[in-house]
């Protein structure tokens, strides 16, 4: 087979012909599903984080106003019972 008839061949039959494209693709996509990763675990960190930050800011709050309404529930009864009003 003279060089002619093999490049032709090799144009017809795509499975003769060798691809060198498979392995920088692998290499990439292994790369971006590398940063995607390492990005998605830095936003569930980040997340994780902030609905920490707001759980700890609403006992806080559920605290705050449970103790604000005892007192003034107690210095309204408080001024009921001293007749101070």
């Amino acid at each position: 087979m003279d060089s002619s008839s093999f490049q032709d061949t090799v144009n017809t039959d795509p499975e003769l012909t060798f691809d060198d494209l498979p392995m920088p693709f692998k290499m990439l996509d292994k790369l971006l599903w590398s940063i995607f990763e390492e990005t998605w675990n830095l936003i569930e960190t980040k997340e994780k984080y902030k609905s920490e930050q707001f759980n700890f800011q609403q006992s806080c709050l559920q605290k705050l106003d449970v103790n604000v309404v005892g007192w003034k529930r107690n210095l309204f009864l408080t001024t009921l019972l001293t007749k101070n009003y």
